[in-house]
């Protein structure tokens, strides 16, 4: 976690985190939502659609299809192997509404490499999302679907994943300034040859607007995950957020808590941590944002009988250059340490990963037509050198919004 320390601290100066809900930060770090904000812009750039919408009776929809093509080198095929590949992606894009209540996305796409040494496959992500009110009643749902192959940092490989995550809560209004909070969060990951895991979280909590641009959260949490290699875990959690916007520029929020974590395994000694989520959204002028995130996650690694402690911190920026052209950079630093059952919860991996991410791109033809170019320099230093690497890749994707 050394790598870590001064650029926290920087964060912690300048703001603190965008409030989450307390499952995310009980969610393994290799969690698709924990993943697309470490992703490079070349596996999960989004073509912005610039068409209008298909309407069918309710359902308003925005299609895009989209092709993207990246090269590179030190693509990992497993700990200590290494492979040069062209990877060629095919895809296509929905978005839309159902009624004012409901929004969602869809993405299926199919990857071919040009080495053997990877397998070509098939993936896709859903996501929808609304809430209703009745009263003072306010009740939130949202549902999440992935089926991935993504190169994992964790595994050193091609690594296919299926993962699942539900959300339920139901608000009451108090008064106009205090709110009450139940819910519920599923989430399930299977992984082909690694470690499956699903766990269930019940939150509440308590809300308090002490002005138009202050209010705060005490968060309860407890819940179980269960392990398919028999690695079980209770764990309870309390935590506070703030979220604050000084103006119209600025906003700046923070989750901080602790977790207790025990374990079904005899002999295993019971784990506690630190767990926040940190960030600061700055908008200095119109077409300009920067933020930056700090993170901590715990949960079961893809490894057997093993514990993920996970540490992310990192700067984005997003800016239109000549009033057409978009550029987005970030830079970010994560610091994992792998703790094993059958040693007690002792140490037995640390990584540091460190990268850099530069995307630009442009809408042209009515915004129908979008061009990108992006490029990921990413390095991995661990204590077990056979998951040591670094790369990098680049390469250009075209995409068409009906």
């Amino acid at each position: 976690m050394k790598i870590l320390k001064s650029t926290l601290f920087a964060a912690l100066v300048f703001g603190f985190g965008l409030v989450q809900s307390i499952a995310q930060n009980i969610t393994a770090p290799n969690s698709a939502e924990l993943k697309s904000k470490t992703s490079a812009p070349a596996f999960d750039g989004e073509s912005k659609s610039g068409a209008s919408p298909i309407n069918i009776g309710q359902v308003a929809i925005n299609p895009s299809v989209y092709y993207r093509y990246s090269t590179g080198d030190n693509f990992r095929n497993g700990p200590g192997q290494e492979a040069e590949t062209d990877v060629n992606e095919y895809g296509l894009r929905f978005n839309g509404t159902v009624g004012d209540a409901w929004t969602f996305s869809y993405s299926p796409s199919w990857r071919v490499y040009s080495s053997n040494a990877f397998e070509d496959k098939f993936s896709q992500r859903f996501n929808a999302s609304g809430s209703a009110s009745i009263g003072d009643w306010r009740t939130s749902v949202s549902q999440s679907y992935s089926e991935s192959d993504d190169f994992l940092s964790e595994t050193s490989q091609q690594t296919a994943q299926e993962t699942w995550g539900t959300h339920v809560s139901t608000s009451y209004m108090i008064n106009s300034s205090v709110s009450a909070t139940l819910g519920v969060d599923y989430s399930l990951r299977d992984s082909e040859g690694f470690n499956s895991s699903k766990s269930t979280t019940f939150n509440a909590s308590i809300n308090r607007s002490f002005a138009s641009r202050l209010n705060a959260s005490l968060i309860l949490s407890k819940g179980y995950e269960n392990v398919n290699t028999n690695f079980d875990a209770d764990f309870e959690q309390i935590s506070g957020s703030i979220g604050y916007q000084p103006s119209d520029k600025i906003y700046v929020s923070a989750q901080i808590g602790h977790q207790e974590r025990s374990f079904d395994t005899a002999g295993v000694p019971d784990l506690g941590n630190a767990i926040y989520s940190l960030a600061l959204n700055y908008t200095p002028v119109e077409f300009t944002d920067i933020s930056i995130r700090a993170d901590s996650t715990v949960g079961a690694s893809l490894f057997s009988n093993t514990t993920q402690e996970s540490e992310s911190v990192g700067i984005y920026l997003s800016q239109r250059l000549l009033g057409w052209v978009n550029l987005n950079l970030g830079y970010g630093e994560s610091s994992t340490g792998y703790r094993s059952a059958s040693l007690a919860n002792s140490e037995v991996r640390d990584d540091e990963v460190t990268f850099f991410d530069a995307r630009l791109g442009a809408s042209i033809f009515d915004s129908k037509v979008s061009v990108s170019v992006f490029f990921r320099d990413q390095e991995n230093v661990s204590d077990s050198s056979s998951f040591n690497y670094n790369g990098d890749q680049h390469g250009v994707e075209v995409g068409y919004s009906f």
